[in-house]
């Protein structure tokens, strides 16, 4: 599918709609008719997927009903190299990661629907969500596990992060990047584990430095929610400079 690609489907009842001019009432429910459109999309794509599946040759077990499938083993195997046996048919693997898009698409308009609920009180992360496209300057295709991280910690990556962590990945100079950010743009919730993520490929180990006073921040960042998910090892060491060998 073509959402997996782009990273979007636009919703029928959000074309030619200008929802800053709506309020009250009349925005609860236009985010509402969003919500349901991707809820029912996401489980047409579901359906879809357990159609394929039950042939066992798609994904082995799994298509043979022995093993439990959920939205975690699911989205993991997109993670799969596709030299790998397990690894779902370039068809499979659009379904799901269309799925994983619809999701997050979904995830938003829950998010917008809860704010309109909230009342003027979440006026600001209200225009923040309808501001966000989502998955901009980047492709689910292309960053699997990015995906993943929005869907697992129920948010959607703006364009900053995105940029930030795209030049620091492959600095355009060739050489280590160093980048200055605002507070509140996601340095620590967001552009380190999207580093960690990308750089931590299998033959690479990806090492973070925290200071001692961020340090229970990150932790809950970095090896919170994510784990059940993404399914990444990590190990913590303290270095404690004022101890001499």
């Amino acid at each position: 599918m073509d959402t997996f690609k782009t990273g979007n489907l636009i919703c029928p009842a959000a074309k030619g709609v200008d929802d800053s001019k709506l309020q009250g009432t009349e925005l609860l429910k236009y985010h509402k008719r969003i919500l349901e459109f991707y809820t029912q999309e996401r489980e047409a794509v579901s359906a879809a997927i357990q159609e394929r599946m039950v042939n066992y040759k798609v994904m082995g077990l799994y298509g043979s009903g022995l093993v439990r499938v959920t939205r975690t083993t699911l989205l993991r195997r997109l993670l799969l190299p596709s030299t790998e046996s397990a690894s779902p048919s370039s068809s499979m693997r659009s379904l799901i990661g269309a799925a994983g898009v619809i999701m997050t698409l979904e995830q938003k308009a829950a998010r917008c629907v809860k704010f309109c609920q909230q009342g003027d009180m979440c006026h600001v992360n209200m225009v923040r969500e309808r501001e966000n496209t989502g998955h901009d300057g980047w492709s689910p295709v292309q960053h699997p596990l990015w995906l993943l991280f929005e869907i697992e910690l129920n948010l959607m990556i703006r364009k900053v992060p995105v940029d930030v962590a795209n030049q620091m990945i492959s600095p355009p100079t060739g050489e280590h990047a160093v980048m200055q950010l605002n507070m509140g743009e996601g340095k620590t919730a967001v552009i380190v584990p999207l580093l960690a993520l990308s750089l931590a490929n299998r033959k690479d180990v990806s090492r973070v430095t925290v200071l001692r006073s961020l340090y229970k921040t990150d932790e809950v960042d970095e090896d919170g929610e994510g784990r059940a998910l993404i399914s990444l090892q990590d190990w913590l060491y303290e270095n404690v400079r004022d101890i001499l060998d």
